[in-house]
């Protein structure tokens, strides 16, 4: 018949074996091909304020493969002291493939400090680690920030009607306003200043040993973060934006005299850019010699001038702006470095929402009517106040009284949390001021009065009077001492213990035990 096609039965056998061993002959070849992902949660750039992330990826084998068996997924950050190991947080074998993560555990971290992977299995055993269509395994950058306060921290940036002269000394800034913070055993202290032309900003670092092997020439800015250096990370429309990108800007400077621009722009394909040459007036001066660890330094003092321009203002108006102070310091030229910032921690130093803050200020000598009368009346009353008091006798003393009671108990809980706390090597001032309820400047003030020693002297020689104890009472080695009484560097310790001691750790115990 027509339309139908006749097999004689010796031709119809030989036409099922073809298609029987060509089926056999396909289930044999094997699945070489690994399977393909793409993320799809969180998206690039994403602001993550709770404490789980939704891990998302579109996970898929080619249509001859054996499909896709397993995902499991990685993560990578920082602890505020170093990187934590990429770690294993969680794996799903079923679409769709995803996972959540519960991240309470770990800081607030800004971008490129926390880092997302995954790996995807198919049946036959291939593997798949970076995505469809990129060159890294890293997944997308995102910020995980669940602290919704801005920082009330802020330097004062006084209006002048002159230029401040860029010579590396602070003369000129003697009489303004200034933060302090400090790092390992550094003291740094910020100035500020402004006119219709430029932003001024003086910035002395006490430091022992200066390390800085980079010249005003070198393009070579690697590793400059691991030297002494100093660095002002500036948000200037202040927008508190979680991520720090433009018009952010950060200047990066070193004691041998380099400064360079530093910008991010997360609309590029290559995001950052590095200007070794911007245009600010620059000086740095240092009290001691660079890169000799023999030698005990004094400080080194950096003095900028930025035009507005620099900053992005070219309409003459000023507003106040984000601001982050950061220092890197270089423990001997063989130690290790230390980095502590003004308002934040490594894992979010590139959290502009996290910054303090610049307050420019217009002073002015005229002041109105009003506000003269309201002064008036203001001292009237404080006046009067005073007067009423004398006259009771003894209660402004008992008052006094009250308060000096007061300060020796802050005092006192101050030097039993300091106690408790030794052995930690990042022990500070504005830790223990937090602890007993008092500003960082106020406890520093208050300690030096009540103990005769600044904070940092204090812990310095009551760390050494321990580690004296320890050499003549136990037999631990010396870095073991060293490093529970609070020092992170057996260097430092020795080079501190000799300093106050007159001797090394090793000449003071074979002193004692003879005795």
């Amino acid at each position: 018949m027509r339309g139908y096609i006749h097999f004689k039965f010796p031709e119809l056998f030989l036409f099922i074996l073809f298609i029987l061993s060509t089926q056999i002959v396909y289930s044999k070849i094997p699945d070489t091909t690994p399977p393909s992902y793409t993320w799809l949660h969180p998206q690039q750039y994403s602001i993550i304020t709770t404490n789980t992330i939704r891990l998302s990826v579109d996970a898929h084998d080619d249509e001859n493969g054996s499909g896709v068996n397993k995902v499991i997924f990685f993560a990578q950050y920082y602890d505020s002291h170093a990187t934590v190991p990429k770690q294993i947080i969680g794996e799903v074998d079923n679409y769709p493939y995803e996972f959540v993560w519960k991240c309470s555990q770990i800081p607030d971290q800004n971008l490129g400090k926390l880092s997302v992977f995954c790996h995807v299995y198919d049946n036959a055993g291939n593997i798949s680690i970076i995505p469809k269509g990129k060159d890294s395994e890293r997944g997308p950058e995102f910020v995980l920030d669940r602290n919704p306060q801005w920082n009330e921290s802020k330097i004062i940036s006084y209006n002048l009607n002159k230029d401040i002269i860029i010579d590396g000394s602070l003369a000129e800034w003697a009489p303004k306003d200034s933060v302090v913070f400090t790092n390992n055993d550094n003291k740094i202290t910020v100035y500020s200043a402004w006119n219709k032309e430029k932003v001024f900003f003086g910035i002395k670092v006490d430091d022992r040993s200066v390390i800085s092997t980079f010249g005003p020439e070198s393009e070579n800015i690697d590793t400059m973060s691991n030297q002494d250096d100093i660095e002002l990370w500036i948000d200037t429309n202040h927008d508190h934006y979680e991520i720090f990108t433009v018009p952010d800007i950060a200047f990066l400077m070193s004691p041998a005299g380099m400064i360079y621009k530093h910008t991010y722009n997360i609309d590029k394909e290559f995001p950052w850019e590095n200007d070794l040459a911007p245009s600010v007036d620059f000086k740095a001066t240092v009290t001691g010699t660079l890169n000799i660890s023999d030698d005990e330094d004094e400080c080194y003092i950096f003095e900028l001038a930025i035009p507005w321009s620099e900053l992005g203002y070219t309409d003459g108006k000023t507003i106040n702006m984000g601001l982050e102070i950061w220092n890197n310091d270089k423990d001997f030229c063989d130690g290790t470095y230390f980095y502590s910032a003004w308002t934040t921690t490594a894992s979010n130093l590139k959290n502009p929402s996290e910054w303090g803050n610049i307050v420019f200020i217009c002073e002015t000598r005229l002041i109105s009517m009003t506000t003269l009368a309201l002064f008036i009346t203001f001292s009237s009353i404080v006046c009067v106040f005073i007067f009423l008091k004398i006259k009771r006798g003894k209660e402004p003393e008992a008052e006094d009284d009250n308060l000096h009671i007061f300060e020796k108990e802050n005092i006192k809980k101050a030097r039993i949390y300091i106690e408790e706390h030794l052995s930690e090597e990042r022990l500070s001032r504005k830790e223990v001021s937090a602890v007993i309820g008092l500003t960082p400047s106020y406890f520093g003030k208050l300690f030096k009065k009540e103990t005769g020693l600044t904070f940092s002297e204090f812990v310095t020689n009551l760390r050494i009077n321990k580690a004296k104890i320890f050499l003549s009472e136990s037999n631990k080695n010396i870095s073991e001492i060293a490093f529970s009484v609070g020092f992170k560097s057996l260097s430092h310790f020795g080079y501190v213990f000799k300093h106050i001691v007159k001797k090394s750790p090793k000449e003071y115990r074979h002193s004692v035990q003879k005795k």
